[in-house]
């Protein structure tokens, strides 16, 4: 639930499956909390700092959001693309077995 916070499409299903699976709503609160106030201290204070120190920065803002979105969402992909490859590779092996 923490680090679910700060991945873009995880962070929306993120109580979806926290339902699903059960969660203590106690626990599930506790996460959900420490997870906000984790997300918003980190991006504020790393805008905040960033900005002190390379005021430039204001001239690459969308480039910076993009590569945010990239770089937060490979992780992402990654999974998608590895679990693919095993349910192909299961699939290829079942075949296998019944020829």
């Amino acid at each position: 639930m923490v680090l679910g916070r700060f991945f873009p499409i995880i962070r929306t299903f993120a109580p979806i499956f926290a339902g699903v699976v059960k969660v203590d709503i106690k626990k599930f609160t506790l996460y959900n909390f420490i997870g906000s106030i984790t997300w918003v201290c980190t991006f504020t204070l790393s805008g905040y700092f960033l900005g002190r120190k390379y005021p430039q920065l204001k001239n690459y803002i969308e480039y910076i959001v993009i590569g945010l979105i990239v770089a937060t969402s490979l992780p992402l992909v990654y999974a998608v693309y590895k679990r693919k490859q095993h349910i192909r590779e299961r699939v290829n092996e079942l075949n296998k077995v019944n020829k």
